[in-house]
């Protein structure tokens, strides 16, 4: 169960990466400059821990569990999306949120 946690913790960090991405694209600088705005930095460091800690995760669990859990990175960006961004979370994107946890619900059992 552990290794579940690491993979939860994974989509969590790959959704704070891409969030982190979206920051530097808003940033009103040159094309050039954004590579090195702190935040597109720290996107990158995030998008490199995660297959790190994805391949000590899969060493213990089954390849499709794993890639079940890559479903929650919908979650966590649209929750990201949401608080990070002030964007607007319709009911089509709730009902949406609220079907993937369920599916997921169901196949970790």
């Amino acid at each position: 169960m552990i290794w579940v946690s690491v993979l939860i913790f994974v989509a969590f960090l790959t959704a704070c990466g891409q969030i982190l991405f979206k920051f530097a694209a808003m940033e009103d600088a040159p094309f050039v400059k954004k590579f090195v705005d702190v935040r597109f930095i720290l996107g990158v460091v995030l998008f490199l821990v995660c297959p790190v800690l994805t391949i000590f995760a899969l060493k213990h669990i089954e390849y499709s569990r794993y890639y079940a859990t890559t479903a929650l990175n919908y979650v966590f960006v649209i929750c990201g999306s949401r608080f990070a961004l002030k964007e607007r979370v319709d009911l089509k994107k709730l009902i949406g949120i609220i079907l993937i946890l369920i599916g997921l619900f169901f196949y970790m059992l």
